[in-house]
């Protein structure tokens, strides 16, 4: 498999591949992933978890810990966007597109 040259791309490649068993059970897997979620924010990807959850499974990830792990993901990211000086104004239901549900 070729090593991707996106940044947001091989963040992603190298939690998948360096991984410590399928729980995350290393802190160094955590931090990975939360590299991953950061550096996908702050490129402005607009994955959504099916995206990423397709992502993983093409890197090798299990399909039930790359749907658990792609959960987390979305949470992390609806987390970053919640916290926008934006989300106030403009709502955040626009940068969703499939995943999610909003509030009323």
């Amino acid at each position: 498999m070729e090593v991707p040259s996106d940044p947001v791309e091989f963040a992603l490649f190298r939690y998948v591949g360096l991984r410590h068993g399928d729980n995350a059970s290393s802190p160094f897997d955590w931090d990975r992933f939360y590299r991953f979620v950061v550096t996908v924010h702050t490129r402005r990807k607009g994955w959504d978890e099916y995206d990423v959850k397709a992502r993983m499974v093409s890197y090798g990830l299990p399909e039930g810990k790359a749907t658990e792990m792609a959960e987390v993901y979305w949470h992390c990211r609806c987390a970053m966007r919640v916290r926008s000086r934006w989300t106030d104004r403009m709502g955040y239901a626009h940068w969703m597109r499939k995943a999610g549900t909003k509030l009323t």
